[in-house]
């Protein structure tokens, strides 16, 4: 038994928080779990948390669409989780496949999604009929890259316009539109989750809860296309969790996704 004091800050906790001896002491910083489901907090007598919150409702507020892409098969639909019906239109007759296709492969442990989507980078595609995204957003997802020559790659965009792509040659995120693109640069055969906080025009690209870059003049627009549009701006690599929200998501919250 010994002292544990917390920080000032923020203190992230993942699964149980058990205090059976010792002193806690809770400081003047803010305590987050960020999954509110299946947690216990046992404390000893007397200890209290000076801020406590749960992520796992707020990550649910303002959500415009949430493609986990966890279909088990190639189907006629890519499920919004979301509850506003934004479901998704998969298609794509060339290449390596016959439309987008489901896949094991995940960004490792602790992920609880069972299957991401596979795009051949040759013409598979998830339509949407619209997703109306503000100049204060979040789009959020898991990205793993496999090398190709495609200038702009669809990630989460208007038709062949403003959005969210990937640049292959140079391996940064863009928001199309936008006056910058990210510093930080994705890893290939990797995954990596990204974040664009668009918060009213003021951009900041997040890799693995990481700023990796700011803009400015960041656009609204409505997404139509997943993974490639009509201009052939085609995405190789799979794709996972994408989530669009009406809100500036915290830096906090970009961690707990």
């Amino acid at each position: 038994a010994g002292t544990f004091t917390a920080p000032s800050g923020t203190m992230n906790l993942w699964g149980n928080f058990t205090q059976s001896g010792g002193t806690f002491t809770n400081n003047s910083g803010t305590v987050t779990f960020n999954n509110g489901a299946n947690q216990t907090l046992n404390l000893a007598s007397g200890t209290t948390f000076y801020n406590a919150t749960t992520l796992k409702s707020t990550l649910s507020d303002n959500l415009l669409g949430y493609w986990k892409m966890d279909e088990t098969t190639a189907g006629s639909t890519v499920a919004d989780s979301s509850g506003n019906g934004n479901n998704g239109t998969p298609s794509g007759s060339a290449g390596a496949n016959d439309k987008p296709q489901p896949s094991t492969d995940l960004p490792g442990t602790n992920f609880t999604d069972a299957r991401s989507l596979d795009f051949d980078g040759t013409d598979d595609m998830v339509s949407l009929t619209g997703v109306s995204v503000g100049t204060t957003s979040t789009i959020a997802m898991w990205v793993k890259p496999i090398p190709s020559s495609d200038s702009f790659a669809t990630l989460f965009s208007a038709d062949a316009s403003n959005g969210i792509y990937y640049r292959g040659a140079s391996r940064k995120i863009a928001l199309f539109g936008a006056s910058a693109e990210s510093t930080t640069l994705l890893t290939e055969n990797a995954w990596t989750h990204i974040a664009i906080v668009n918060n009213a025009g003021s951009v900041t690209y997040y890799f693995n809860g990481v700023a990796g870059g700011t803009a400015t003049s960041g656009p609204a627009y409505t997404a139509t296309r997943i993974g490639n549009d009509s201009g052939s701006e085609n995405f190789k690599g799979r794709l996972n969790d994408l989530r669009a929200y009406s809100r500036a998501l915290t830096t906090a919250e970009i961690a707990a996704l």
